[in-house]
């Protein structure tokens, strides 16, 4: 997710470690204490905007839609030397949903690439297909929930409301989650949470979170969980799979990941603009690489040309004959 374009198959999540949102100046909050919730009133509005965001993913895997990247290379002092284009057609294989690699630079991949997504399809396919026939879910999806503590945010954050703001024709409520800090023993999931310190856009009129930033505030930070698909990360290696917990990622202090959502068609919450600037270090499998690699990037994301299909719909790769 030298750039990002290397890395297709690291996962969405990788893809999306992009570059830092900046609010955009007309997003002005009103003034703070504007009909400010007390502690347990904010408390239940993120409950609930907790639990809307859960309930909507089923109605995301009702649509494809198209997803552009545009990825800025850095040398090893830190300075940019360019920046690269993709264009991924975001599809279904065996129920989960795909990004199929179309274009880099505005241009067709070449034939040897389109070999390699063409097998990297097909070993997708065969890996979310459930022994049942039933999708494992979508893959796609999981781009945010990997990285964000979702599940802690109302229990293992302090909550602090930050009033009321214009955003995409609607007005959202601005809530700010910053860790706590607790002593004694603590699970993993506890430990997790706190290395971030996130904000929340949540729409006021649907209890919708339709934005989220999170910054990571320690060193040294492994994104859960700990699984990603790796394919073609060196010229002179061949597209691999890897395993569960056999690839990692890694992230500094100050990375900063954001992701927003749009409403489609009155039904479903679709992203529509996703953004990371991090130095990170994917750590690979040793069996199958001899050191981590250390990349700096800068990445944005936008979505578009949204299409519904008909939820019954399995679109299967084209498998080749070895015969």
């Amino acid at each position: 997710m030298p750039g990002l374009a290397r890395f297709r198959r690291l996962s969405p999540l990788v893809l999306i470690l992009l570059v830092q949102l900046q609010s955009p100046p007309w997003l002005v909050a009103l003034p703070e204490n504007a009909g400010k919730p007390d502690s347990s009133k904010l408390r239940e509005l993120v409950r609930q905007a907790l639990d809307n965001r859960k309930a909507r993913e089923p109605l995301q895997t009702n649509y494809t839609y198209l997803a552009h990247s545009r990825q800025v290379e850095f040398d090893r002092q830190g300075r940019p030397k360019g920046s690269n284009t993709d264009l991924y057609d975001i599809v279904f294989l065996s129920g989960s949903q795909y990004l199929r690699h179309i274009r880099h630079n505005d241009q067709p991949l070449p034939p040897e690439q389109q070999m390699q997504d063409q097998a990297a399809r097909e070993a997708f396919a065969r890996e979310h297909a459930s022994r049942d026939g039933n999708p494992t879910g979508p893959a796609f999806s999981f781009q945010t929930d990997l990285s964000f503590p979702y599940a802690q945010l109302a229990d293992e954050f302090d909550l602090r409301w930050k009033g009321r703001a214009p955003l995409d024709g609607r007005t959202v409520c601005l809530v700010d989650a910053l860790p706590k800090e607790k002593q004694g023993p603590l699970t993993h999931d506890q430990d997790y949470a706190r290395n971030f310190k996130v904000r929340l856009w949540i729409d006021e009129a649907e209890k919708q979170i339709v934005k989220v930033e999170a910054e990571v505030v320690k060193d040294g930070l492994v994104l859960y969980p700990p699984t990603l698909t790796i394919s073609n990360p060196g010229a002179s290696q061949p597209p691999q799979a890897a395993g569960p917990g056999k690839t990692r990622l890694a992230v500094e202090r100050g990375t900063i990941m954001s992701m927003q959502w749009t409403k489609v068609n009155d039904e479903a919450w679709l992203p529509i603009q996703a953004a990371t600037k991090a130095r990170e270090k994917v750590l690979l499998d040793p069996s199958l690489y001899d050191k981590p690699l250390n990349l700096k990037i800068e990445d944005e994301w936008t979505y578009s040309d949204y299409k519904k299909f008909r939820v019954d719909t399995r679109i299967e790769p084209e498998l080749k004959s070895h015969m």
